[in-house]
């Protein structure tokens, strides 16, 4: 893996685990699809630049095959306009997993929009704990202790308050999404 995958892998996992740490017990978890999940980090981190968060949900968009290309649109532009200045190597992790590319898996298959996160997503899908009905997943402890002593602290001072910061953002549109998921109807 080079370099920039490495600091993107760990920036992933550090947000992810930040996400569970500052979340409240019953919401230290994230919803299966891989769509919810990269909208609520987009969505964390629009949110602690200050920008216009929450306006391209993916509640709203599971259908839109677009979806992906304007909601990482939205944090391209965030990030350019915002007055909130990223750590560079926290900026250029953020951009490089948002970066949608198009993946052809070959006849008999439908291209598809992948980006780097979901590709952080499947390699740590290996190691996830599902919820009932597969409708969440928690991270494994062994993965949430390797982060917590070896990743997060391999941050600058800098880096880590970006990554908790938007962690913190992110949490409340996690939560938003586990209600929806799981009280519709009730």
């Amino acid at each position: 893996m080079d370099k920039q995958s490495e600091l993107e892998n760990a920036v992933f996992e550090a947000v992810l685990v930040s996400v569970v740490k500052g979340a409240i017990e019953d919401n230290a978890r994230f919803p299966i699809s891989q769509g919810y999940v990269l909208c609520e980090f987009v969505n964390g981190v629009i949110d602690y630049l200050g920008g216009d968060s929450g306006r391209i949900r993916y509640q709203t968009n599971v259908h839109n095959h677009a979806y992906e290309d304007e909601l990482c649109a939205l944090l391209e532009e965030t990030i350019s306009k915002s007055k909130r200045e990223l750590a560079p190597r926290v900026e250029s992790a953020l951009k490089g997993l948002t970066k949608t590319f198009v993946r052809d898996p070959g006849a008999g298959h439908e291209r598809y929009i992948q980006t780097r996160f979901y590709e952080c997503l499947y390699r740590i899908g290996k190691s996830i704990i599902s919820g009932p009905n597969d409708g969440y997943f928690v991270l494994a402890p062994s993965d949430m202790r390797r982060v917590e002593t070896e990743i997060i602290p391999s941050f600058y001072s800098k880096e880590r308050e970006d990554i908790l910061g938007i962690a913190k953002h992110m949490v409340k549109f996690v939560v938003e999404d586990l209600r929806y998921l799981f009280c519709r109807g009730n």
